[in-house]
Formats: structure tokens, sequence, C-alpha cells
């Protein structure tokens, strides 16, 4: 084989395994149809209330979303929140969990919803301001998806 060949050869190969990896990541995780954004139930009109200074509505930041992750995972699966209102991560399950924005590994959609290593029992919580509809999955189990909708 003259040597032009072998370069035409090595050149082909490695553009045929860069396409298979740019379609492994891409497709990575998109087995599952994309959950439907529901709305989450906002807090109720005497926890609002009791949270704003006058005690009347409209006056304060909404209160603080809760997600929790228990061993079979996220804790409500969507939530919706305003942007600047907090998303609190809870970890009620009896392992570390990361819960980190979509795609695995790199986690690069929404970097404001990467929160970090939670131990058992730990808490963290988050503000999120850049509005969209965005996956999140635990990054030591990505099979674990959760949908955080910013408005």
């Amino acid at each position: 084989m003259t040597r032009n060949k072998k370069i035409a050869a090595l050149v082909l190969v490695l553009l045929i395994v860069g396409f298979g990896l740019v379609l492994f990541f891409a497709n990575n995780g998109d087995d599952e149809p994309e959950a439907t954004p529901t709305p989450v139930a906002t807090p109720s009109a005497r926890a609002t209330a009791a949270s704003s200074p006058s005690g009347t509505q409209g006056g304060s930041q909404p209160e603080a979303v809760t997600v929790r992750f228990t061993d079979d995972g996220f804790s409500p699966q969507t939530v919706t929140v305003k942007s600047g209102q907090s998303i609190t991560f809870t970890n009620d399950s009896d392992r570390t969990v990361e819960p980190s924005s979509d795609p695995h590994p790199t986690h690069t959609t929404n970097p404001q919803l990467n929160v970090g290593d939670l131990a058992p029992g730990q808490s963290k919580t988050i503000t999120p301001t850049r509005t969209g509809s965005w996956g999140m999955h635990d990054h030591l189990q990505p099979s674990l998806k959760l949908t955080v909708v910013v408005q």
C-alpha cells in the first residue's frame, strides 16, 4: 500500500470513529421520551401569607421548592419555579448523590443546576435564573432523572 493510501485509510477510520462518538454522546440518555413538564403545586395561601412581612400575598419572593432524593430517585420528578426562586435539594436516601444538569457526564446544559455532592441527610439550595425546561440526573446514577422548569 502506498503512503497516500495509508494516510487516506487512517483519515477514513478516524472520521468513522469520530462520527460514532458524536452519535453515541448525542443519544446517551435520550432513550426515554422527554417528560412533559407539569406545574408543581405552589405554596398554599396560608404558607405564603405567613412568609410575607405584612401577612398578605404577593409581597414577597415565593418560597423555596423542595426536591427530595429518596432510594427511588427524585421526588417530585418535575418542578416549576420562577426565575430567582430557590430550589432546595434534600438527600433522604442512604447514599451520596450528585444532582446535575444534563447531559451526562458533562453537565453543561445549565450549570446553574449543578448541585454537587449531597451526603445522606444533607441539603443544598440553588437559585436558578436561566429560564427554560432543563433535564437533570444523578451523576452517580444517571438513569434517575428530574425536569426543572424555570419561568
